[in-house]
């Protein structure tokens, strides 16, 4: 499965899986899941992310 730009976003700033987990209140499992789209990612987290990581929302399930 392709890499989504989420994790590719995530590694550029150097932001580990569990200190993003921690940021936006969630597991680090969780993001893992989303990252390799094992599941959806609710829109609110989404916009959370995005905002963790500086990015757009629209974009971070897309492929990188």
């Amino acid at each position: 499965m392709p890499t989504t730009r989420m994790l590719v976003e995530r590694r550029r700033r150097g932001i580990t899986q569990t200190k993003l987990a921690e940021t936006i209140g969630v597991t680090q499992p969780r993001i893992s899941l989303w990252e390799n789209r094992h599941q959806d990612l609710p829109p609110r987290r989404r916009h959370q992310i995005a905002e963790a990581l500086e990015a757009d929302p629209n974009t971070l399930l897309e492929d990188a």
